[in-house]
């Protein structure tokens, strides 16, 4: 289990984690029992690791609830946490986030004050305190934090629990639409640890998506220059090419990542063969190449519908209409039904969402390009409408 971060989810699912974490004892003679067979059977250690235990596993599930949007649920399972440790800046800093996304400023100051008292010199809690401040207009009292995040950051660096830590909070800004925030202090953040990829790709990534595809590349660029065989960096700057139309760039940094996920275990050999298939078929090159490598990535994952969609891509570029046809057909309903699987009508935007319905999008559209091409005009206009449904704009070339 990864160590849980402030405000983060843990990498677990819902089935290797107890639905009911234990509670803390009611009475006194039942806390007593508790401690007592906790002794017997784990001995000293117990005694001192148990209560930090039981906080983390309330703080996981509460994190679970919240994701999942139950709050009411996710601020029981939090208030248990803090009654095992009360002054655990971990849980108090989630606490704090989650005030300030339900807009109590206020409370959420206390609780970061709190934070500061147990631990003046800890990065995270005047990180969290100077955005409640700051969006409180206090603009004096968050500069003082800013310039003690910035003496800490000068005088000791950063942790890897701390970039991460920035990096939650950060996102948090940009998913409640202050983007412009959230850029600032993510370029104070990259300053701070300017040989950390990570800040720069995360960057990258949002770039991406608001569409500044040169901005993105100079800092994926700058990552690849930091670490030449990062998979990550290859990957994302191979998405950032192809959206400049730069598909024998992509092709090449994919190449070099198939090459890496034949000695590297840690990266996922099937979707970067999917990965360099599709490439191909955007730049409609190296097609025969292109099927080779789709057709590996599906003897292990048959009924993919994204690794289908690209086979039936593939074919569409060679002319080879049918054949196309039948994967598209495969792929798309599978597509969509997971779609409205995991995001209902009432479900509301988030960029998780957004994602997964451009990619169900990019299906249909791939899908009217082949029924064009066999004389299928309605069938074709259904699903490009669709298409536009998913994603709020006409379908066509941009979209991939």
């Amino acid at each position: 289990m990864e160590e849980i971060g402030y405000g983060k989810r843990p990498s677990m699912s819902n089935t290797n984690h107890p639905a009911s974490p234990p509670r803390p004892a009611g009475s006194r003679s039942l806390r007593l029992l508790v401690w007592l067979l906790l002794l017997a059977t784990m001995g000293p250690c117990a005694y001192i690791e148990a209560p930090r235990e039981v906080a983390r596993w309330y703080l996981a599930a509460a994190q679970v609830e919240r994701e999942d949007g139950r709050k009411e649920l996710a601020d029981k399972h939090l208030s248990r946490a803090t009654q095992w440790m009360p002054n655990e800046p971990q849980i108090l800093l989630t606490k704090a986030n989650w005030q300030m996304e339900d807009g109590d400023l206020e409370a959420a100051l206390a609780t970061c004050d709190r934070v500061v008292e147990l631990r003046p010199e800890d990065f995270n809690a005047r990180f969290a305190r100077s955005q409640v401040l700051d969006r409180l207009g206090k603009e004096s009292e968050a500069l003082a934090d800013w310039k003690t995040i910035d003496r800490l950051s000068q005088t000791r660096g950063l942790s890897l629990a701390e970039l991460e830590w920035a990096l939650q909070s950060i996102q948090a800004d940009r998913d409640a639409g202050r983007k412009a925030e959230a850029y600032e202090r993510l370029g104070l953040v990259i300053d701070w640890s300017p040989a950390e990829p990570s800040l720069l790709l995360t960057r990258a990534r949002w770039r991406i998506l608001d569409e500044e595809y040169a901005a993105a590349l100079e800092d994926c660029n700058r990552a690849h220059e930091l670490e030449p065989e990062n998979a990550e960096t290859l990957y994302l700057r191979s998405q950032v090419f192809q959206h400049l139309g730069r598909h024998s760039d992509a092709i090449a940094d994919l190449k070099t990542l198939d090459r890496l996920s034949q000695i590297r275990k840690s990266i996922n050999r099937v979707q970067v063969l999917n990965g360099l298939a599709y490439a191909r078929a955007l730049g409609n090159v190296e097609l025969a190449e292109g099927l080779k490598g789709v057709s590996e990535a599906l003897r292990s994952l048959p009924d993919d519908p994204a690794i289908l969609d690209t086979r039936g891509y593939l074919l569409y570029r060679q002319g080879e209409y049918e054949a196309s046809l039948r994967d598209m057909d495969e792929a798309t309903p599978r597509a969509d039904d997971e779609f409205k699987r995991r995001y209902g009508p009432s479900s509301k935007p988030s960029p998780q969402r957004d994602l997964m319905a451009r990619n169900v999008a990019v299906i249909y559209y791939h899908r009217s390009l082949v029924l064009q091409k066999l004389g299928r005009d309605d069938e074709a206009a259904r699903d490009r409408s669709r298409a536009r449904q998913l994603v709020g704009r006409e379908p066509d070339e941009t979209l991939f």
